[in-house]
């Protein structure tokens, strides 16, 4: 089996992100600085099999998880241009899991020119299994996901805040969305619509209880003005309405 180049472990060295060098056979030729310390690697010579840090599988953020072996990852038919994006576990040797993304690279091992210009050999594809290496560049999704997980915390968070403050005006108010369904209403809607519970009112599109003279309410007309109102018996009531845009 053949042996990548040393000049790579220079290569994977300034990479930013961690980084392996893996022999067809699954294992670590070389992991660079970002990669031990992020799987927590002390000692260099006991880096064995690239299974031991990554596990290969399909959404490892569900329920449900199919692992894949080394052999599945690294067919050459999932490669387009010698390269192949694989999601997976991330698993330290201090313990713990987090959820990575994976970019390999397959690299012949007759083409250190075209590697060292950062450009796989075209000819790879053609080549036995046993004379390539791959370049793993690997990404950990958890500050992604927590940014994510934060942000829609933060979403509720004034989304509730928002419905509270409308639901205690004193004021006859009703939030819709851009399709005109009612989101949200204040405690003084059912003195004009005679509803019971105003929770009733949610999920409704507006047409059900307000139209134009001349047909359905107009959204994008932000101007003061009358209109008709349905109340829960069916009679028509007369209503002024002004409408404005909530960001």
């Amino acid at each position: 089996m053949p042996t990548p180049p040393e000049f790579l472990r220079s290569v994977l060295d300034g990479a930013s992100e961690p980084s392996f060098v893996v022999l067809s056979t699954g294992t670590i030729w070389h992991m660079n600085e970002s990669a031990r310390r992020i799987f927590h690697v002390i000692d260099g010579r006991n880096i064995t099999s690239v299974s031991t840090y990554l596990s290969f599988c399909t959404t490892p953020n569900r329920e449900t998880v199919l692992q894949l072996s080394w052999e599945n990852v690294t067919n050459p038919e999932y490669f387009i241009g010698n390269k192949r994006n694989a999601e997976g576990i991330g698993m330290p040797a201090n313990g713990g899991r987090f959820p990575v993304t994976i970019n390999l690279v397959r690299v012949a091992a007759d083409a250190p020119e075209e590697m060292r210009s950062g450009q796989p050999s075209a000819s790879d594809t053609n080549v036995r299994q046993d004379d390539v290496y791959y370049c793993l560049y690997i990404q950990d999704l958890t500050p992604a996901r927590l940014q994510i997980a934060s942000l829609e915390e933060e979403v509720t968070r004034l989304s509730a805040a928002k419905d509270a403050i409308i639901r205690a005006s004193g004021q006859v108010l009703m939030v819709i969305n851009d399709g005109g369904s009612i989101e949200s209403v204040s405690s003084r809607i059912s003195e004009v619509f005679g509803h019971d519970e105003e929770n009733r009112m949610i999920g409704q599109n507006v047409n059900v209880l307000l139209q134009e003279r001349d047909g359905n309410l107009v959204l994008e007309d932000h101007n003061q003005r009358e209109v008709q109102g349905t109340d829960c018996d069916g009679r028509i009531i007369e209503l002024e309405i002004a409408r404005q845009k909530l960001l």
